[in-house]
């Protein structure tokens, strides 16, 4: 299960938003820390391709890949230092796989914000140091305790302590230059967690008068702060969204029309974090009695999607079956499609697609 954690400062919509992906009803009080203990809620992640392809199966038990996103509280300038209990707030969330972060781009004198003087890119770049400065702490203890490890024996901790040193001198720089580490050096810096390397999806909170983007000079300001540092961002009114969110689906969608709003928030957000992530779905059929989606990182081969399924069939492989949904649709089962030849025999080396569905044959 994918986790995602929203940060932010404080009265900016954190909350909010967070009302609007999950359907429930946090409290939302216009004053710092009104979320102390972290908010966490376990999504289903809509999949209309799942749904189809249960269609064919309708004895089949349906299971959604799921999304756990986690709200903390609002981070304020010193946090890392202990400010708003901020370190703490952070622990709440250095396991999560992506981050959400949310800029206040709206003027509103009903909801009080730590500066008269909205101004997102100064916002970002005080939540980019706090993480900055709490994750160089983490390595910091980390380096030291190393140092008192290190021996000529142990080639394994100096390799460790070389690397945290290198991610010392990155967050010192800047904590969003691309770390340049390969897959094995990130594996070996995972436990430490750190923030700064998280994928990140910065939100632009455009309030609710605002919507044409066009006119929203704060808007415009982050985007074009974003632009020019390769970072993605996605314009959200969070408070329309929570307001949609409560209404039945079908008066959601002619809302959604009327405001020309497009898809909904909780899909915009699932593919981009699957674009960060660099994930694609796959399904699986077992048997006609549970169909179910599943995620796996883009070119990833056929063995790493059974392990996903369970070590068992990765360690047992022997070959897998694919097919796709369209021939599905057109020939009506699965069994015609074998009758067809339209189930395709693939070896371990095969790299799998998005949107395959598959059955894994193991010893």
């Amino acid at each position: 299960m994918l986790k995602i954690g929203i940060i932010g400062l404080p009265n900016i919509g954190k909350s909010t938003l967070f009302n609007a992906l999950t359907g429930m009803k946090v409290p939302q009080d216009n004053f710092p820390f009104c979320t102390v203990d972290p908010n966490i809620c376990v999504v289903p992640v809509p999949d209309p391709q799942l749904v189809e392809i249960a269609r064919f199966f309708p004895e089949a038990k349906v299971t959604h890949k799921t999304l756990e996103f986690i709200d903390i509280a609002g981070l304020i300038e010193g946090s890392h230092q202990g400010e708003g209990l901020g370190n703490q707030f952070l622990s709440n969330i250095r396991g999560v796989d992506a981050i959400l972060h949310l800029v206040r781009c709206f003027e509103d004198e009903n909801v009080s914000h730590f500066n008269p003087i909205i101004d997102p890119v100064r916002d970002v770049k005080i939540i980019e140091s706090e993480l900055r400065h709490s994750d160089l702490e983490i390595v910091e203890k980390g380096i030291k305790k190393l140092e008192k490890q290190v021996s000529k024996t142990q080639p394994h901790i100096r390799e460790e302590l070389e690397l945290l040193q290198k991610v010392v001198e990155i967050l010192n720089n800047n904590s969003f230059t691309e770390p340049g580490f390969n897959t094995l050096e990130f594996e070996r810096i995972s436990q430490y967690q750190i923030l700064s390397f998280k994928p990140t999806l910065y939100i632009a909170n455009i309030g609710e008068k605002k919507l044409d983007l066009n006119n929203n000079k704060l808007y415009i300001s982050l985007n074009n702060f974003c632009k020019g540092s390769n970072r993605d961002i996605l314009p959200v009114s969070a408070k329309v969204e929570a307001e949609i969110a409560e209404l039945p689906e079908k008066e959601a969608g002619l809302f959604r029309d009327e405001l020309l709003l497009g898809e909904n928030i909780l899909n915009r957000i699932i593919e981009k974090c699957f674009t960060l992530l660099g994930l694609i779905t796959f399904y699986t059929c077992v048997g006609g009695n549970e169909v179910r989606a599943w995620s796996l990182e883009k070119g990833e081969t056929i063995v790493a999607a059974a392990g996903k399924i369970h070590t068992d069939m990765a360690d047992g492989f022997i070959k897998g079956q694919v097919y796709r949904l369209p021939e599905l649709q057109q020939y009506g089962s699965e069994k015609e499609l074998r009758n067809l030849g339209l189930v395709h025999t693939e070896g371990r080396d095969y790299q799998v697609k998005d949107k395959d569905i598959i059955n894994i044959i193991f010893k």
